[in-house]
């Protein structure tokens, strides 16, 4: 509950007496008792505005009031010795024909409805007691827009709550869906059909509680709710850690809900999570093992016991100490260990380049220094002041920047709780504000899709942005030094001080797309600076390069790179063998070439087919992370556990392909006593538990999920829903006789419909259901308080609170980047849809990612001759392809923004870096 105060105060609700926290709306405080009180218009996210009447009810002046006064209990806030009844005759009848004058119109079309049986309409009409329908008049029409790929437009169901536009308008900051119409004719849609630009626009599916806003990718291969197989998940996108709902039928993933997380996710997630699961079912992805032996030509395709087979043969021929292993930020901290375990501490190496290592060095370090927190997403809606340094939050971290958002309404509601508007009472609040926000400094390279809520906007080059940061820290401590700065950054470094002085709950936001290991200790001493000046802990927040960043830079405590294994290669005098584990090594390094020239064998466990599998002589097709359990850490150090959606469909987990390739090299000769421990792994648990004797950080990881003995009154928690149908149809046309379920000895999850659905584990929760709640909105059921956290406890175990600090590794290792004659600096510039290989296979995303261009600003095109130029070939490590140029005002000068797309030659990985830069063609003068 939005509670203003912390004290508890008693209501009579039907006669019987509850403490309720002080401040909160009556509506909440009822759905927060499990009391079943109809309501459209609210949301727990988005506060009250009153407009749908559903939630009636009768209101009493004291004991001797027998008639009482209707209101509407999300306008009206809870008091001390409160009395009202939810069953009044009064309240009960106006309820009843509320709805029935909604309903006056709506199509009724529930058989086709793509929100059938999941629809927060049909709950609540049957609560209301609306049963027959007498209305025999012409119903209103209307036309139905193409609003993009991902969202469809039924507006003949809309019952004008309103919920819609206060979303993508109010909290996500869209501005291209409006309300438009007059007297009785409201129509939410946008002025004109067209894509929803919108980064958040598939929550309208969820949001909306009629099927105005549907899910378009399920409507193209549908699926009815209850017959959707689900689980619980990890969103793999970025380093968040968004909680997800995966559902799929018959061995497809057919949809992504969100799965409520109090601190992480909440409600919302953004469109790459929703949408990007495509690389599950794609047709290109790995089904087999393939082999090319040294003597052949071309691979063959095996089983995965043959091709672990051959691996183990290469592993005993060459001896363990020549075979090394690359690990990945996109795989689990168990797939990690397991090719740490296989290759032992001294072959691993982390899956990125030196910048990203010493950057992750450097994250891991300063969130361990004492006086620093990194908060979650919920706490981040906290702060009061907030300082982007070096991340456009929209790309990088999506539902980070709507928790920014959120955080920029701070200064409105203490202005509105002043004079006695809770926060919850959305219009008064936004009334009363007027448009006046909490300061929020963004220094980009680029133009952001923040730059609307900031105070204050700067446009930097990555050396600038140091400057600046360091500039700003002296300057809060007292003693600023403005020697060397620039008369401009000088007065940037003013304004900026007067915005953060009067805060008394300041951020700082920075990450790796910088490429800057020096801007993630200024970062990080900034944030110091402002916690003293505050007098409270300093709050700083990094956005890392991947899901697992953290957990692989937690597992990797001597941090080797891609570099690192380069110059190793090159001092064996024997045939060495490298493991690839879910890497695109040439998407990673320009060294990738010269890796492979130094490996006699290069073999690649992967999901997906890439540039590394295909000069790879070994590959092991693996689980995608829909298919298999694992845990990843998100960018505040919280460990979650993923589950399987599915069977695995043939290929097997990654963690289990290590395990038994340990297994068989323990059988043929001598190992080391980590591959002796992997090599016992038949179970999830099993590898858990070693992981676990890793000691740190890791000595409780049993407590991130309950493990595969977990049992509710000794039953499993059931993927399928009660009402899950045509188990014993679906392949009748093979067999008559059922064939039996698959079992899942690696987690507390069954794959049948079997098992208790009551009293789940948040971590275990697959989705949400309660008798009479069918919709999402099912939620409140399983809260502590509403918009609180769970009452299974919240999923995940946060790893750095109270940890002892990390070393850091060596900044100095890095080589400089001199810039010569007629190069340039590029930075990377990301882009959410279509930026990777993942996303890119998602035909709704593929269609919204926008055409690929190099960014100049015109004074700096002009010092290099190129201000007529519209094609430039960019060149770096003898690669070179072809770009369009824009002339872009808007951003930094001196450098060169490229998109961090994974066909280019360049990813971010590599960049900034000092690139030659020549014009192709001109236009005609």
């Amino acid at each position: 509950m939005n509670a203003t105060t912390d004290h508890l105060v008693t209501i009579y609700v039907d006669n019987s007496a509850y403490k309720v926290k002080a401040g909160v709306n009556l509506l909440e405080a009822c759905l927060g008792l499990a009391k079943d009180l109809p309501y459209f218009c609210w949301h727990p996210a988005l506060g009250s505005v009153g407009s749908c009447r559903q939630c009636a009810v009768q209101l009493y002046q004291d004991d001797d009031d027998q008639r009482g006064r209707m209101v509407m209990a999300c306008m009206t806030p809870v008091a001390e010795g409160m009395r009202v009844s939810l069953s009044a005759p009064m309240a009960s009848e106006f309820r009843q024909q509320c709805i029935e004058v909604t309903m006056a119109d709506h199509p009724h079309d529930c058989p086709v409805c793509e929100e059938g049986g999941e629809c927060h309409l049909q709950d609540m009409t049957l609560q209301s007691g609306h049963t027959q329908r007498r209305y025999k008049g012409t119903k209103k029409t209307y036309h139905n827009q193409d609003l993009g790929p991902c969202i469809g437009h039924e507006m003949n169901r809309c019952i004008s709550c309103y919920r819609c536009v206060r979303f993508y308008q109010d909290y996500a900051g869209g501005d291209d869906l409006v309300v438009l119409g007059s007297s009785e004719n409201v129509y939410f849609g946008r002025h004109e059909d067209g894509c929803l630009s919108s980064h958040f626009s598939g929550n309208l599916a969820e949001v909306c509680p009629t099927g105005v806003f549907y899910d378009k990718v399920l409507s193209d291969s549908y699926t009815r709710k209850w017959d959707l197989q689900s689980a619980p998940s990890i969103c793999s996108h970025c380093s968040l850690g968004c909680n997800l709902s995966v559902g799929a039928r018959e061995g497809r993933v057919k949809r992504v809900t969100n799965r409520y997380h109090s601190q992480v996710n909440g409600y919302f997630i953004c469109d790459k999570g929703r949408y990007g699961f495509a690389h599950s079912n794609s047709e290109h992805a790995l089904q087999k093992a393939q082999v090319q032996p040294l003597d052949e030509s071309k691979k063959v395709t095996c089983d995965s016991a043959d091709g672990l087979d051959y691996v183990a043969q290469i592993i005993n021929e060459l001896g363990a100490e020549n075979v090394f292993g690359l690990g990945s930020p996109r795989a689990s901290v168990e797939e990690n260990f397991g090719l740490q375990s296989l290759v032992g501490k001294a072959n691993f190496y982390a899956g990125h380049n030196a910048v990203q290592d010493a950057i992750q060095s450097q994250v891991l370090h300063q969130l361990t220094q004492p006086g620093i927190y990194s908060p979650s997403l919920k706490q981040i809606e906290q702060a009061d002041a907030i300082v982007i340094i070096g991340e456009d939050l929209l790309h990088t971290a999506p539902r980070m920047a709507m928790s920014v958002r959120q955080a920029s309404r701070n200064l409105g509601f203490a202005k509105a709780a002043a004079i006695g508007i809770p926060k919850w009472q959305d219009e008064p609040v936004r009334i009363h504000a007027q448009n006046q926000l909490s300061p929020i400094i963004s220094v980009t390279s680029a133009t952001t899709d923040l730059d609307d809520i900031s105070s204050l906007c700067l446009q930097l080059s990555p050396s600038d942005m140091c400057d600046y940061a360091w500039a700003l820290t002296s300057g809060i401590d007292g003693h600023l030094d403005s020697s060397g700065l620039s008369a401009e950054l000088q007065s940037q470094v003013q304004q900026s001080l007067a915005l953060l002085a009067g805060a008394k709950r300041p951020l700082v936001i920075s990450g790796s797309s910088s490429q800057s290991p020096e801007l993630i200790d200024s970062a990080a001493q900034l944030a110091l600076a402002l916690g003293r000046h505050s007098g409270s802990e300093a709050w700083l927040s990094y956005c890392l390069e991947a899901a697992n960043s953290m957990g692989l830079g937690l597992l990797n405590k001597d941090p080797k790179h891609v570099g690192d294994l380069t110059l190793r290669l090159q001092q064996q005098t024997t045939a060495s063998a490298l493991i690839v584990l879910q890497t695109d090594l040439f998407a990673l390094s320009t060294e990738a070439e010269a890796v492979c020239k130094d490996l006699r064998h290069l073999i690649v466990l992967d999901h997906l087919p890439s540039a590394t599998s295909e000069k790879a002589d070994v590959v092991i097709a693996c689980a995608s992370a829909l298919e298999t359990e694992g845990t990843y850490v998100n960018n505040e150090g919280r460990a979650q556990r993923f589950f399987a959606v599915h069977d695995k469909q043939g290929r097997p987990d990654a963690w289990r392909s290590l395990a038994n390739l340990a297994r068989m090299v323990s059988q043929t000769g001598t190992c080391s006593a980590a591959v002796t421990q992997l090599a016992s792994c038949t179970k999830f648990d099993h590898l858990c538990d070693l992981v676990s004797q890793q000691g740190g950080m890791f000595t409780n990881w049993s407590e991130v999920a309950p493990n595969a003995d977990f049992r509710v009154a000794g039953m499993k928690i059931p993927r399928q829903s009660h009402r899950h149908s045509g188990r014993t149809s679906l392949h009748a046309h093979e067999s008559v006789s059922e064939a039996k379920q698959p079992e899942d000895l690696d987690s507390a999850l069954g794959y049948t419909m079997e098992g208790t659905p009551i009293n789940k584990p948040s971590a275990l929760m697959p989705q949400v259901w309660s008798p009479g709640w069918n919709s999402n909105e099912a939620i409140n059921k399983f809260q502590q308080e509403i918009n609180g956290p769970l009452k299974g406890g919240e999923a995940g175990l946060r790893l750095l609170d109270g940890a002892q600090a990390l070393p850091l590794v060596s900044v100095a290792l890095i080589p400089s980047i001199t810039i010569g004659v007629g190069q340039i600096l590029a930075h990377g510039q990301s882009h959410l849809f279509g930026s990777d290989q993942a996303s890119h296979l998602s035909t709704a995303l593929r269609q919204r990612s926008g055409a690929l261009s190099a960014h100049i600003h015109p004074v700096t095109a002009a010092q290099m001759g190129l201000t007529n130029v519209i094609e430039v070939c960019v060149e770096l490590a003898q690669a070179q392809w072809h770009l369009p140029l824009t002339l872009d005002a808007s951003m930094a000068m001196d450098i060169l923004l490229l998109p961090s797309h994974y066909q280019a030659p360049i990813s971010v990985g590599h960049l900034p870096a000092a690139v030659n830069l020549s014009a192709v063609t001109q236009e005609a003068t």
